[in-house]
């Protein structure tokens, strides 16, 4: 029989892991840093606001109590700086509570995309090395069609998705490209004039990143739990294929 202090040390290891368990049931998600899903937008604004990144971090709240609350951010430098690339942080909160973490840049140069792709996705591998999607196309294939393909009009998203921790991480490239603007004679003056300068200001750009500075590209990281990527990865599956049972119909 067991002695009573080996009852104990079983009936102990018992409660931690019962304890264990509902821990891992109830902790929140966290999603970026210390931001966790659920944190209302002043426990978000008091955790940026002890990291050195942030000079200044506010709560805005709307007078219309349906809008959510935003984050009026500063930073020290440029942003958050991910491979030499200053990215910009948005919180998205649902319902009052922290629900996804965006970082995002401006419209940069694109002529370095393939590399970038590759150098982004093996540090995301690293940390999250789940992939919940198989694209069935090589990286710097989609890289390459979407800046090809990309325009102002119809912007072009290359992307590859990781999971870790109970987190999904997607990473898109969004390409978009400036067309030349038109070039004609017209008798008016003033409208001549603002032609000429449309087109010196685009071929200014053009000369921007090695030549290629009409086009342009948006990094964008999305940080979401399992459970929210599943619901909308299924959202978007069920919208593509209720467009194509509509197609067939039509045949």
């Amino acid at each position: 029989m067991n002695s009573p202090a080996k009852r104990i040390a079983i009936a102990s290891s018992v409660l931690l892991l019962s304890l264990s368990a509902a821990w891992a049931e109830t902790a929140p998600v966290v999603l970026w840093r210390t931001l966790a899903v659920g944190d209302d937008p002043e426990t978000v604004a008091t955790k940026l606001s002890g990291d050195q990144i942030f000079k200044s971090v506010k709560v805005k709240r709307s007078a219309n109590s349906a809008k959510e609350p935003t984050l009026s951010i500063k930073y020290s430098g440029n942003g958050i700086d991910i491979l030499g690339v200053p990215f910009q942080l948005v919180p998205i909160f649902e319902q009052g509570t922290l629900n996804k973490v965006v970082l995002q840049t401006e419209p940069t140069c694109a002529n370095r995309a393939p590399e970038q792709f590759r150098d982004m996705a093996a540090l995301l591998h690293d940390k999250y090395p789940g992939s919940p999607i198989e694209f069935g196309v090589s990286d710097d294939d989609q890289v390459r069609k979407a800046r090809r393909e990309g325009t102002d009009e119809s912007p072009r998203i290359a992307g590859r998705v990781f999971q870790g921790s109970g987190v999904t991480v997607t990473y898109q490239q969004t390409f978009t490209a400036e067309q030349a603007p038109p070039v004609g004679y017209v008798s008016n003056p003033k409208m001549s004039a603002l032609m000429s300068l449309m087109s010196n200001q685009y071929e200014y750009r053009v000369r921007e990143c090695d030549g290629t500075g009409n086009h342009r590209m948006t990094h964008t990281l999305i940080y979401t739990t399992d459970q929210e990527f599943d619901v909308m990865h299924k959202a978007i599956l069920d919208e593509h294929q209720a467009a194509k049972q509509a197609a067939k119909s039509n045949l």
